[in-house]
């Protein structure tokens, strides 16, 4: 087994298997920026790494990508997938982000002695049943069924980590587990491909964003959780003491619709810019060009990837104080977290991140916090736990 030291040469590099539902160089969702930054990190450290996906879309250089798709069949073909390299003995470890393969690969691994690590993004019935708030008894049945699957996945593995420790209290409440025996491990950022513009004027320009006046960027998911309808709310307020400001609004989903009329409704026209998806190659540009980044979620923020990946461009970042937001920016500065999660809160942390006159240390002491939250920093916490 591996033994290493923080920057130290790897004596024993490991063949690590990682099973995930998401597919492999999406870099899109959380879950896949995850298992992608996780690849990455393992593979700086030197370890050879098998991952076993729904599909691949982007091959990587050494990282070997068997694609299991996803459905009912998964646990069947993780199992198939993984079985000839268990049997040959030239596994030393899994790493799952998801149940359903587990499921598949749990008896296997414990039969060829092979450590396994769940690493649990949030419980899996609440996430499916948060994403939309009407829920039927059909629904209900099936985060039953979740939860049951999940239990019997994470009561069978050797170690339990999460992100956060605020989801890691949270998987060990809706399992009955131990919050101690729950190890936290945060996610990380890319801190090459997201770095401070050379030239934020520049930025803006190629992007079509007004050269004064600041400008707030919000990316989420359009999701009720996410909590962009509270941070429209927000804007007249922040307007009143800031009439150039401009809020731009990345993403997609099924509030889009009902978001953009909320906008008109609110007056916003000119105030609200609704881009759509923004591609991965795109969002560096985007982080670097805006003043502040606002995180208005109300629900499961479970890591916060968009905050690492906005204080890493040099982009202050102020959100509500819900889920494990406060275990990131809490450290730099506590004025960055509003005092509730409601509309006027938000609005007064942004008026008063506006009005900072140290905005421009706050982005580089934002850049260096980052540091922490590096891959390869996941990957050494992985290696502690298999050692």
């Amino acid at each position: 087994m591996c033994r290493s030291r923080a920057g130290a040469a790897l004596s024993a590099p490991l063949r690590i298997l990682v099973a995930a539902e998401a597919p492999f160089g999406a870099g899109g969702s959380g879950a896949e920026v995850v298992l992608d930054g996780q690849v990455a990190g393992l593979r700086a450290r030197g370890h050879h790494v098998v991952v076993l996906c729904a599909k691949q879309v982007r091959a990587v250089a050494g990282v070997e990508v068997r694609a299991i798709g996803w459905s009912a069949l998964t646990p069947w073909r993780a199992r198939a997938a993984a079985l000839p390299d268990l049997a040959r003995r030239v596994v030393d470890a899994i790493v799952l982000h998801h149940p359903l393969p587990g499921l598949g690969l749990l008896a296997a691994a414990r039969r060829a002695r092979v450590p396994v690590i769940a690493l649990v993004h949030s419980p899996w019935r609440a996430e499916y049943l948060v994403r939309r708030p009407r829920v039927t008894a059909r629904r209900r049945a099936l985060g039953v069924l979740r939860h049951r699957l999940e239990h019997r996945v994470l009561t069978g593995v050797d170690r339990v980590c999460a992100l956060s420790r605020f989801m890691a209290d949270r998987v060990a409440a809706a399992h009955g587990l131990p919050a101690a025996s729950i190890a936290v491990n945060p996610g990380g950022v890319d801190r090459e491909r997201f770095a401070p513009p050379a030239d934020r004027a520049a930025a803006r320009r190629r992007l079509g964003l007004p050269a004064e006046g600041p400008v707030l960027f919000c990316l989420r998911n359009l999701e009720p959780r996410m909590g962009v309808d509270v941070l429209l709310d927000a804007l007249p307020a922040v307007r009143a003491r800031h009439p150039d400001v401009l809020l731009v609004v990345g993403g997609d989903g099924p509030l889009a619709a009902p978001l953009r009329a909320r906008a008109a409704a609110l007056g916003l026209d000119g105030t609200a810019r609704f881009t759509g998806f923004i591609s991965d190659a795109e969002l560096p540009a985007w982080y670097g060009a805006a003043d502040a980044f606002v995180l208005p979620s109300q629900d499961m923020e479970g890591f916060g990837l968009v905050t690492v990946e906005s204080l890493a461009c040099g982009t202050p970042v102020v959100a509500t104080p819900v889920g494990a937001t406060p275990e990131i920016l809490g450290p730099l500065d506590p004025a960055l977290l509003a005092d509730g999660a409601g509309a006027a809160a938000l609005a007064r942390a942004i008026v008063a991140l506006l009005a900072r006159p140290d905005r421009a240390a706050l982005g580089a002491r934002a850049r260096a916090h980052t540091a922490r939250y590096a891959w390869t920093a996941h990957a050494h916490a992985l290696e502690a736990m298999l050692a």
